[in-house]
């Protein structure tokens, strides 16, 4: 098959983080053979999979105004890093999923040695209307697609029980499978994972940062002296509209410069600063914050390993009194226009910011 030749995926910490970082797999074909003609599940794998068929697709509906439950990452292991899910199967890169009609993304899932036996994977748009579409090399649902995109045909489901693909570095026992998973309307989404025995939902808001028209004014977001949001926090603009705002002390005027002759502001090629997370007082529960640049392909990378993480976690304790902070690294590749997308309980919202002087 194609896609065993073509792919190939570094484990530095996090399974598919290159895919995000400049490791375009977009060469590689992931059509199943066969699936152009309906075709019944036959022999082993149709019994295999004969224990599932009674399972239905039971999603949770959000009421108007509820925010979307984003599922916690569980940490894998040295060699995995973190994959969303509680097990035995998770997801790697599944909270990067960015809605898109034109483009599906690419994801792998994996179970651990402690599952052996097959796989059925559905969803859907949990807080409206909404398609969420699966492919993958491996997927045994035989049917015509509901969609092709880029040559990838789309289904319904994913039917998973032996993975063809080699990743290096995997632990003994683990079975892994690239995918693509496709939505294209932003929204609150949740993949269903059942298999022998257990049921998993695994939700996730969609990464929804459009890009730029050619030649568009980068829009930054409005800013304000931080301290007058609290007096705790210094006199550098705050950014955004609240209630959770990145206080980023280098930014003039909605605008992040870096210094090119100063080295120390440059680590394995991505230039970074320093930003304090605030959050008000009402703010609780999980928060996720990932970012892109909006006029160009570069991501946004939090932290200061090499390479950097995709995302930025946070977890704000209920029953606290005041604002919360965390302190943290941004790391910038090239100048342009950014966005952070910034999910939480209480919604989700966009941050804008340009940067200049990053050779």
């Amino acid at each position: 098959m194609q896609v065993e030749r073509c792919i190939s995926y570094t484990m530095a910490g996090r399974v598919c983080l290159a895919l995000l970082l400049g490791l375009n797999l977009a060469a590689c074909s992931w059509t199943v053979p066969g699936s152009a003609r309906a075709t019944p599940r036959t022999g082993a794998t149709g019994s295999a999979f004969a224990a599932l068929n009674q399972v239905p697709l039971k999603l949770p509906r959000l009421t108007p105004g509820q925010a979307c439950p984003l599922s916690a990452e569980s940490q894998l292991g040295p060699h995995l890093g973190t994959g969303l899910g509680s097990g035995p199967v998770y997801i790697f890169s599944g909270e990067l999923v960015r809605s898109d009609p034109a483009h599906s993304n690419k994801v792998v899932w994996a179970a651990d040695p402690s599952y052996s036996g097959p796989i059925r994977i559905r969803g859907g748009r949990i807080d409206a209307g909404g398609q969420l579409l699966l492919g993958g090399p491996d997927n045994n649902w035989r049917v015509e697609p509901v969609k092709t995109v880029e040559g990838t045909g789309l289904y319904p489901e994913l039917d998973f029980l032996v993975s063809h693909s080699t990743f290096p570095n995997v632990p003994a026992g683990w079975r892994m499978w690239p995918s693509a998973t496709y939505v294209d309307i932003p929204g609150c989404y949740a993949w269903q994972v059942d298999g022998r025995g257990f049921t998993e939902l695994i939700t996730f808001h969609s990464l929804d940062l459009q890009q730029l028209p050619a030649s568009s004014a980068c829009p930054v977001s409005p800013q304000q002296v931080a301290h007058n949001l609290a007096p705790q926090y210094g006199s550098g603009p705050a950014i955004g509209t609240g209630p959770i705002y990145p206080l980023m002390g280098e930014m003039q005027e909605g605008v992040l410069r870096y210094p090119s002759s100063n080295n120390q502001a440059y680590k394995g090629g991505w230039a970074y600063s320093k930003v304090l997370w605030m959050a008000k007082p009402e703010v609780t529960g999980d928060v996720l914050i990932r970012g892109q640049q909006i006029d160009g392909p570069n991501a946004i990378g939090f932290g200061q390993s090499d390479p950097p993480d995709p995302e930025l976690p946070w977890q704000i304790a209920s029953g606290g009194s005041g604002w919360g902070s965390l302190p943290s690294t941004t790391r910038i590749r090239a100048p342009g226009c950014y966005a952070y997308q910034v999910d939480s309980q209480s919604g989700s919202e966009l941050i804008v910011f340009q940067v200049i002087g990053i050779p």
